[in-house]
């Protein structure tokens, strides 16, 4: 799962929550605010990207369709 992250929002701790119970398997968060990492939250695998890489993923996930 693709999702946009700001500080603002909800944690992102609570966005792997929600994204767990409805059954991803992991999350790509884009995030410019902090440095790319991967990571994970209890038993669920994620990443944070900034902006330009999820261009490219946007890119890559329309060209699938």
């Amino acid at each position: 799962m693709l999702c946009s992250h700001s500080q603002g929002d909800t944690s992102k701790q609570e966005k792997a929550d929600e994204l767990q119970s409805a059954g991803a398997a992991g999350s790509i968060f884009v995030n410019d605010a902090e440095n790319a990492v991967a990571t994970t939250y209890l038993d669920f695998s994620a990443t944070e990207v900034p902006s330009a890489a999820a261009a490219a993923i946007r890119k890559y996930i329309a060209s699938t369709r």
